[in-house]
């Protein structure tokens, strides 16, 4: 008679039929799916609708709301737990509802596994889950993993890999692995540039045509990648997730949901790269999207601190910072309007007077007219100092009222914007200045008491000069409106000033004034004293829209970084099948244990001896391969080299195929079909454009060797293009790989995310590992940059490639060859020697395109992990034995399934236990598997 049992739902004990039968199913392989990772249990069942059950069913999945079919939750799980006669926790786990009617419930049970699996694949919503839903530090939360994304981060990411530098937490769960990602795709201009007018094959200038910035627009011949480049762009460099960081985030959800989550210390440790130096690749940054948001406000600009304007020379010119919510949030696409107001002068004396002044001497019979100008602007700046807008100009000056000759010099803001480097831009600023103008004329009436005195004025446009006496009436507003920048860094008021005079009488005679400073000061001293700047308070109105793809300075979010991945559960189970490795769960405990097969089946050394329990007649013998010829281990691979190689090899990149000797059958069983993990070839690329040009000590951008045309641009937006003068034989050229010229550094073979076009490939889902970082002198003109102002004026908004940083002082941290410590994620360890020591792959591929690195066979996941256990079972006197077997005084489980077992002069293992009757005292149908060489299953992976 059987043992009875008593089902627990939610805590409460439910009605069962008198019937009804908790069957066991316990499985541990397949010879069609090796990899397969199955269920501890799980056994649909039939409840009957009394009225205990419907009030625990209708409380849990609203099931009174069936008046039409589906009202009720399919996906809500709810934990369950069969308890024996005798107090024995037997099993555990949820239970679904996944159908009903006047009669009974229909329900599945899914044992701990399958419970533990399926709550790391749904919310209690029945939404699928992702990565973004684990915590990976203590605490946790929406904001852990929270940056922006610029060449700042990830230089800080790979100086924390390589040890350089400590940043707590982050970058040690997130960094970026440099590939060959091929030429960008989305709203990327790939066949422009930005190029250092320091470089060879461009001009700065030529007539009243300048570059901006210090760069010219470059349209070149071809689209290129970034390495062609030399440019990194940090939001096109590939994310990754540590691993380690994964299987730790996995122990932290476990423990906070009630499970104890184990790991095998003979596979995960830090003496293993397999799980201590393995990352996962994540969508690349720049195909995701932002989340939509806008609206608008107003900030308020604080006035900056006062400082004095430097003594009057040929190049008097003063900068100050207007402090600002410039860096308020980066990922908004946003106009600003600023406005900022200003006083033409500061007290003196306590009185306010206007800034400029203007006198006429009269020395000796000689007349001398003084005239003073003051210019000023509004500038912003994004992070690379590049200008994203500026207010028109607005000048000041002074007029003297009285006879003598015209003033010799026409100031105008185009002179200043010549004469002082004003930062007078194209399409942000269009010019209207109130500008000084000479013609303007004089009064009929000379007025005597003007000599060795002063007259001051500010002057407004209009054809008389005001006389401002007052502060109120000095004052200068200028409005900024910088459009459709998402960085601005800095917003600067530029002031530039000049004294122009005449003269008439004796030259000889003439005594020059020295000024040294703007303001009208009442005594008739030579020279003025300084004074300071002194401007107002602003408001800095602004519009935004966040939204669209990922660009530099976006902030980037857990949920937007992680949140379009697989399920947590997804990736826990293709990683155990791609090593191996095996699930145990303990009911009791509720502990789930992963383990290798070394672990697994060493639970007991010595074989149980089943001569007395096997039914005899039951038993039946059959080779254990039943229908495949061909296992093939292999993850997907895309990319150029790999169709390449398949074309060439009829394989896939990386591929293990084990011929069974099964003639007769021809059919291929792909062993890791299922998973979610994709593989990748691991390559050095070949390019005309691996070599650094020099010529006439100017560095030349590598893509220049195809030609192509530059960009000059006047004060008034108008443009000039010009033919891009190419290197010529003079020209030094050092390849990029002086052994294997045209080829990449030999030392960073790099995955391939790329198609024989170039264009890119899918590339998440990759496992890849850390071998380590280093700064080769080869890579000096590679930079990590950003994104940066001259794209979104002169590009239309799109933005393309950096050529020549290099050379560009700013820029020198973000040098690869500057002691960056670029590193290398790789299909293949090496650890700095040419000799592999691990590889990602199933297998070895037969031709491995990075040159002079070697890789014995026995170094990769198949030989490692899978081919001693394989050829065990797929040997030719393999057999499967099924029977019904006596499983009384046992406890039935898991680890049966762990254990070896003698019968007719053979050692076996129990592959499969088919429905036993829990607390039953009939025979169980088995299936057992023919043991070669016990080694073979204790110590056959060596990872």
């Amino acid at each position: 008679m059987r043992t009875k049992y008593t089902l627990y739902v939610n805590g409460q004990r439910v009605d069962i039929n008198a019937d009804a039968l908790v069957l066991m199913n316990y499985k541990q392989s397949d010879a069609e799916t090796p990899a397969a990772v199955f269920n501890s249990w799980s056994q649909e069942l039939a409840l009957p609708r009394t009225s205990k059950n419907n009030v625990i069913f209708d409380h849990i999945y609203r099931a009174d709301h069936t008046t039409q079919a589906g009202k009720f939750n399919v996906l809500q799980r709810t934990p369950f737990e069969i308890i024996s006669d005798t107090g024995e926790k037997l099993e555990a786990g949820y239970l679904k509802l996944i159908d009903m009617n006047g009669e009974q419930y229909t329900v599945i049970l899914y044992g701990g596994l399958g419970g533990f699996l399926f709550s790391l694949m749904y919310n209690a919503d029945g939404s699928k889950k992702s990565l973004a839903d684990l915590d990976y530090t203590v605490g946790g939360g929406a904001d852990e993993l929270t940056f922006s994304i610029t060449r700042d981060a990830v230089r800080e990411a790979w100086r924390t890999i390589a040890g350089i530098q400590a940043h707590a937490d982050l970058w040690n769960i997130i960094n970026f692995a440099p590939c060959y990602n091929g030429i960008p795709g989305g709203d990327f201009d790939a066949g422009s540039a930005f190029c250092a007018d320091s470089c060879f094959g461009v001009k700065n200038n030529d007539g009243d045509y300048y570059s901006r910035n210090g760069h010219v627009k470059v349209d070149l011949v071809n689209s290129v990648d970034e390495w062609a480049a030399g440019d990194l762009r940090s939001y096109q460099q590939r994310p990754v997730i540590s691993i380690k960081e994964f299987f730790d985030a996995l122990q932290r959800w476990a423990s906070a949901n009630g499970y104890t989550f184990n790991l095998d210390a003979s596979f995960f440790n830090n003496a293993n790269p397999y799980y201590w130096k393995s990352w996962l690749t994540l969508p690349k940054l720049d195909g995701l999207t932002l989340p939509t948001e806008s609206g608008s406000g107003t900030e308020n600009v604080p006035a900056p601190a006062q400082g004095a304007l430097p003594a009057y020379d040929s190049t008097a010119r003063k900068v100050v910072d207007v402090p600002g919510p410039w860096d308020t949030d980066k990922r908004r696409t946003t106009k600003y309007d600023i406005s900022v107001s200003f006083l033409a002068s500061a007290g003196v004396g306590g009185d306010y007077e206007p800034r400029v002044a203007a006198w006429q001497r009269n020395s000796g019979g000689v007349y001398t007219q003084h005239r003073l100008v003051t210019m000023y602007q509004l500038v912003a700046y994004d992070a690379d100092g590049v200008i994203v807008g500026g207010s028109k100009i607005a000048a000041a000056t002074t007029h003297v009222q009285g006879s003598g000759t015209p003033l010799e010099d026409t100031v105008s803001p185009a002179n200043f914007v010549s004469k002082y480097n004003l930062p007078l831009g194209t399409k942000y600023a269009e010019y209207d200045p109130e500008y000084i103008d000479s013609s303007i004329p004089y009064a009929d009436n000379f007025d005597a008491s003007m000599y060795n005195g002063e007259y001051y004025g500010f002057y407004d446009g209009d054809v008389t000069p005001k006389v401002l006496k007052d502060a109120n009436d000095s004052e200068i507003t200028l409005n900024l409106t910088i459009n459709g920048v998402t960085d601005v860094a800095a917003v600067k008021l530029h002031i530039a000033y000049l004294a122009v005079y005449t003269q008439s009488g004796d030259a000889a005679r003439y005594h020059q004034e020295i000024i040294t400073a703007l303001p009208y000061y009442s005594d008739t001293s030579n020279t003025y004293p300084l004074t300071d700047v002194s401007i107002r308070d602003g408001v800095a109105a602004y519009d935004y829209q966040a939204g669209g793809t990922v660009k530099s300075g976006a902030v980037i979010t857990k949920k937007l970084l992680l949140g379009g991945t697989h399920t947590p559960a997804d990736y826990l189970l293709s990683f155990a099948k791609q090593f191996g490795l095996s699930f145990r769960f303990d009911v009791a405990s509720k502990t789930v244990d992963l383990m290798t097969r070394n672990s697994w089946y060493s639970l007991d050394a010595n074989p149980v001896n089943l001569q007395e329990r096997i039914d005899l007649p039951s038993r039946k013998v059959v080779p254990y391969v039943i229908r495949s010829r061909w296992y093939e281990w292999v993850n997907a691979v895309k990319g150029k080299f790999a169709d390449y190689y398949k074309s060439i090899y009829g394989l896939e990149y990386g591929m293990a195929r084990v011929n069974t000797g099964f003639e007769f059958d021809a059919s291929h069983t792909g062993v890791l079909n299922d998973s979610i993990l994709r593989g990748a070839a691991e390559v050095l690329h070949q390019s005309k454009y691996f070599e650094t040009i020099t010529e006439n000590s100017k560095p030349c951008p590598a893509p220049f060797i195809d030609g192509g045309s530059f960009t000059l641009w006047n004060y008034e937006g108008e443009t000039q293009e010009q033919d891009i003068v190419t290197p010529s034989d003079a020209a030094t050229i050092v390849y990029l790989n002086s052994s294997y010229k045209g080829y990449d550094v030999g030392g960073y073979p790099k995955p391939e995310f790329c198609d024989k076009d170039g264009k890119e490939v899918e590339g998440e889902d990759v496992l890849l590992m850390y071998d380590g970082a280093g700064a080769p002198t080869e890579y000096g003109r590679v930079c990590l940059t950003d994104d940066n102002g001259l794209m979104t004026l002169y590009n239309e908004g799109k933005p393309c490639w950096l050529l020549g940083q290099a050379s560009i002082a700013a820029n020198a941290p973000y040098v690869i060859g500057a002691g960056l410590n670029m590193p290398r994620f790789r299909r293949m360890l090496t650890a700095g020697t040419t000799t592999a020591t691990h590889s990602l792959d199933m297998a070895v591929p037969s031709e491995i395109d990075q040159p002079a690195i070697t890789c014995a066979a026995d170094k990769a996941v198949y030989q490692r992990g899978w081919a001693n256990y394989t050829t065990d079972k797929m040997d030719v006197d393999a057999k499967a034995m099924t029977c019904k077997v006596n499983l009384r005084g046992l406890q039935v489980g898991q680890n049966l399934l762990r254990n070896f077992y003698y019968f007719d002069g053979c050692v076996w293992v129990l592959n499969q236990i088919k429905n036993y009757v829990v607390g039953g005292d009939n025979l169980t149908e088995c299936e057992f598997i023919k043991v070669k060489d016990k080694t073979n299953y204790t110590n056959g992976q060596t990872y």
